[in-house]
């Protein structure tokens, strides 16, 4: 990854500028540096190269009234971003809108994070919506 083209520099302020003013708020997380020095391979967390940042889209009301055409605005900003990202994501930055969400979270490692898994945790006991799964046996299925 080479960072963010000037195609998708342009794409997320024309996104954050297509908003009312102050309604979408993109915060992006470098993860260059010290990072880099780890393997992808050697915690959960694959995405550590030196190009590589995090694009977190953040908005706030108060009135539930705003809720449909906030998330409406919030939905056309990622919509227009998804061309010009990866795909990759951190997965302390919960995606429900993920398609493939284990492969974007863990990348390489979820098979080594199952096995994992599956050894400490066989009942899936301690989950939530995006967690790893447990590999089943065929006697389990």
């Amino acid at each position: 990854m080479n960072g963010l083209s000037d195609n998708g520099i342009e794409a997320l302020l024309q996104a954050l500028k297509g908003a009312p003013a102050g309604q979408i708020v993109a915060l992006c997380d470098a993860y260059g540096g010290a990072i880099a020095n780890v393997a992808s391979s050697a915690s959960a967390f694959p995405h550590r190269d030196q190009q590589t940042f995090c694009i977190q889209y953040f908005s706030s009301w108060t009135r539930a009234a705003d809720t449909p055409q906030r998330l409406t605005n919030m939905s056309k900003a990622y919509a227009a971003m998804r061309p010009h990202v990866p795909g990759a994501c951190y997965v302390n930055y919960c995606d429900l809108d993920l398609p493939d969400w284990a492969t974007s979270y863990w990348g390489a490692n979820l098979s080594r994070l199952r096995q994992i898994k599956s050894q400490y945790d066989p009942n899936n006991i301690f989950r939530h919506a995006q967690s790893v799964q447990p590999i089943q046996s065929a006697s389990s299925r």
